[in-house]
């Protein structure tokens, strides 16, 4: 039985290296840069403004975070 990979997007802030400004991506949008389903059941959205969406959260679930060089391949098992 092949185990599903579960994912915690986490929507929050990062300083863009082109202007140097801080921009905001939300949870939903990490999810289309990294190719994931937003409603998979595999797939949980949070935001780090809000520490209630984080409740449930298990060392099992892989967390995907914004990344400061937007280097967003869609990411694997062994990640």
């Amino acid at each position: 039985m092949i185990k599903q990979v579960k994912f915690l997007v986490i929507g929050g802030y990062v300083v863009s290296p082109n202007d140097g400004e801080v921009h905001f991506i939300s949870a939903r949008k990490l999810c289309e840069l990294y190719g994931l389903d937003p409603r998979a059941p595999n797939v949980r959205l949070a935001d780090i403004r809000r520490p209630e969406t984080l409740l449930g959260y298990d060392d099992t679930w892989q967390v995907l975070m914004p990344r400061d060089f937007g280097d967003y391949l869609k990411p694997t098992c062994d990640e």
